[in-house]
């Protein structure tokens, strides 16, 4: 190994101490640094009506600092995590978190096998979930809004809408959004196997989806769409599916996706991803 210059030991020692510096300037202003992992990207709705419902109540808040970051898992699912980990562990070892915000099952996962490290010690703050019962938060400061679909009310809306309704539809990929609602979904059949059939488009091609869907049974309807990827996991353009969807489907969509309102959504109950960001950011703010 060559030998380190003077001016080079100087350079280190400079950008050590303001480094320092500069956290104790944050500690001594009250400034508060919170870290905020996204499980999907910028440009899918759901993301990003939750961040501009998270962002809306911190906006009024100087001291706090919001660190935004973004797993992409619609898209690569969780394969890439531990490399990820690997980035937020170097890109932040020099700041202390006093708060983390997850939205949605990937990033609860990632924060779940990751956070004891990038955040030690601190409350986590989740959203998006309406699945708590599968995660342990027993001896963990964890704390959550729960997502505010509930599949049986949706389900018990389209019998009320279509009291002759035989078969119910479920639309789904191998997404953790996906899995999670399915297993749901199976838990709830029982319940309605007397009077209501319920049909699993699960993992189709886009060609062979398309197909599916123009073949359904008039007098039936949709209940969920999760479609992000194909079933060789390779990501989808998830609105213009679901418009396609719509269109050729002549069962009505009676769901929870708000990207749907004014392009083929009959009805639902609507989870709206700004009111939920801001929830979320609500609870934040108590800690």
């Amino acid at each position: 190994m060559g030998k380190i210059s003077k001016h080079a030991w100087a350079l280190l020692f400079l950008l050590t101490l303001i480094s320092g510096k500069a956290r104790l300037q944050d500690i001594q202003s009250g400034m508060h640094q919170v870290l905020y992992v996204n499980s999907y990207a910028l440009g899918y709705y759901w993301a990003d009506s939750l961040i501009s419902g998270i962002q809306e109540p911190f906006s009024s808040r100087p001291d706090i600092r919001l660190y935004i970051e973004f797993l992409d898992a619609k898209r690569f699912g969780q394969t890439c995590f531990d490399q990820l980990y690997r980035i937020y562990r170097e890109k932040y070892k020099d700041i202390r978190f006093d708060l983390v915000i997850t939205t949605d099952n990937d990033a609860l996962d990632f924060i779940m096998m990751y956070g004891d490290s990038l955040a030690p010690g601190v409350p986590r703050i989740f959203g998006g979930i309406n699945n708590p019962g599968d995660y342990t938060f027993k001896g963990r400061e964890f704390y959550g809004i729960l997502d505010a679909v509930d599949l049986k009310e949706e389900i018990d809306l389209i019998i009320r809408i279509i009291p002759d309704c035989k078969k119910i539809y479920f639309i789904t990929d191998r997404s953790t959004t996906s899995l999670s609602n399915l297993s749901i979904i199976k838990q709830l059949e029982p319940l309605y196997a007397s009077h209501l059939k319920f049909e699993y488009i699960h993992n189709y091609a886009p060609d062979s989806l398309m197909q599916a869907v123009s073949n359904f049974e008039k007098g039936n309807a949709i209940a969920l769409i999760n479609y992000y990827q194909d079933d060789q996991g390779n990501p989808v353009n998830v609105e213009a599916t679901y418009r396609e969807i719509a269109r050729r489907s002549v069962v009505p969509i009676i769901t929870d996706n708000e990207p749907l309102l004014g392009n083929g959504l009959a009805g639902g109950i609507i989870n709206n991803g700004a009111s939920h960001g801001r929830e979320i950011a609500e609870l934040a703010m108590k800690f």
